[in-house]
């Protein structure tokens, strides 16, 4: 996570499911997260993430999580 982007807080991955095999189907996921706190109890945060399966097919999602605490 990269603290202080904006007013929140900024991270992004990038992995693999599998040891990397020649003649197999790679597979490869990217995912970009970013916390931005709405005030002193909740936090929003957003998160794309796109799985690439190579010689077959793509996802691609958007999720949004939001946390309240008192």
């Amino acid at each position: 996570m990269f603290n202080e982007v904006g007013t929140g807080k900024f991270g992004a991955a990038l992995g693999t499911k599998k040891p990397t095999v020649e003649n197999v189907d790679d597979q490869l996921m990217y995912e970009a997260i970013y916390s931005c706190p709405i005030n002193d109890g909740i936090t929003i945060i957003p998160l794309v993430y796109f799985k690439e399966v190579t010689g077959s097919y793509n996802e691609t999602a958007l999720m949004v999580k939001s946390s309240f605490s008192f």
